[in-house]
């Protein structure tokens, strides 16, 4: 029995688009520090949802969590970017408008449809958009240098899900994850960016989840062949994050772990 549960993880990927790739002017430890490194692995539960979805290019080029009309530059950190979020130009020069169009239509508008569909066909009682975040803000950030809670759960204050919905994930997740619940915040830096709101337009509720990447980092450093990880806490995170779910659903965290997984089988 699966969870009635869609996952998004758009911000994970690390692929370069082959439109942009001869004008790209940053290296790969940039695009590691643009993205959201492992998210694809702590929150991909597709043997255990009904649906998941994910982004196999990185958000520095296309960024399916933003409006497609919300490019540079008038936005420099919109669907098609003209730096990273700390600031660094990602081009030689600037995008022609042609390019712009083509990456929206090729990778931006098939991502919402993987997501339209999901909907269609499965029974879906949640959905939910998950990144990982910076421990501080960056510069193209609502929050720019101030330090961030463990977790920050997002319904755009209450109009993609109720507070009910949040607040009782909140709960889930403090104890699944074994962090303090006064570290799990609402709407906390972040209030929800393009996905949730889109998709809550049809009735389902949407969340958008984010975790610290203190919680799974070594080092806040990107190095050339990506950052610093412990490979035994992401699969640790991966099983924290389906218990939450599953406590979300169904109830205690008390119930041991073969009475879940019969019950998920």
């Amino acid at each position: 029995m699966k969870l009635p549960v869609l996952i998004s993880v758009p911000h994970g990927g690390f692929q370069v688009p082959e439109e942009v790739a001869p004008l790209v002017q940053i290296g790969k430890g940039e695009i590691y520090e643009d993205t959201d490194p492992f998210a694809r692995q702590i929150f991909n539960l597709e043997e255990d949802v009904a649906a998941y979805v994910d982004f196999a290019y990185a958000r520095t080029f296309v960024d399916v969590n933003r409006a497609p009309n919300d490019i540079a530059p008038e936005n420099p950190d919109g669907a098609v970017k003209s730096h990273t979020r700390v600031g660094l130009p990602i081009y030689q020069k600037e995008l022609p408008s042609g390019v712009i169009s083509q990456l929206l239509l090729r990778y931006h508008t098939p991502y919402h449809e993987q997501l339209t569909r999901a909907m269609n066909e499965h029974d879906i009682q949640l959905a939910l958009d998950c990144h990982t975040m910076n421990p501080v803000g960056p510069l193209y950030a609502p929050d720019p240098g101030q330090k961030r809670p463990l977790i920050c759960l997002s319904n755009t204050d209450g109009a993609t899900a109720s507070m009910e919905t949040l607040s009782y994930l909140a709960d889930c997740m403090a104890r699944a994850f074994k962090v303090p619940r006064t570290t799990v915040l609402l709407n906390q830096p972040f209030k929800g960016g393009y996905i949730i709101k889109k998709g809550s337009a049809e009735g389902t509720p949407w969340v958008q989840v984010e975790i610290n990447r203190s919680l799974y980092m070594e080092r806040l450093d990107y190095g050339t062949d990506g950052p610093p990880v412990n490979s035994a806490r992401i699969r640790e995170l991966n099983w924290q994050w389906k218990r939450a779910l599953i406590q979300f659903f169904k109830g205690s965290l008390q119930k041991n772990d073969s009475d879940r997984e019969e019950a998920y089988s």
